[in-house]
C-alpha cells in the first residue's frame, strides 16, 4: 500500500468532557474531514462512548476505545 494515506484521531475530546461538540456532532466532523478511524477520549468517562461509536458507524467510520484517565 504504498503513497495510501489512511486519516485517523485517536485524541478527541466531546461537551462530555472539554470538548465543544456532542460526540454525534463530533462524529460528523470527523467523517467530513475524512477521518478513517476515530477514538473519544473524554476525560474520566466513557459515558458517550456508545454514542460516538453509532454515529462513526452511520459514516462508515471505525472507532477504537479510549479514555483519559486522571492519576495522581
Amino acid at each position: 500500500m504504498t503513497g495510501v494515506t489512511v486519516r485517523v484521531n485517536l485524541h478527541t475530546h466531546s461537551t462530555l468532557s472539554d470538548g465543544t461538540m456532542p460526540p454525534e456532532d463530533l462524529a460528523r466532523v470527523l467523517a467530513d474531514d475524512g477521518v478513517a478511524f476515530a477514538a473519544l477520549t473524554d476525560h474520566d468517562t466513557c459515558e458517550g462512548s456508545e454514542r460516538f461509536r453509532q454515529a462513526l458507524a452511520r459514516w462508515n467510520v471505525g472507532c477504537i476505545d479510549g479514555v483519559e484517565i486522571t492519576a495522581r
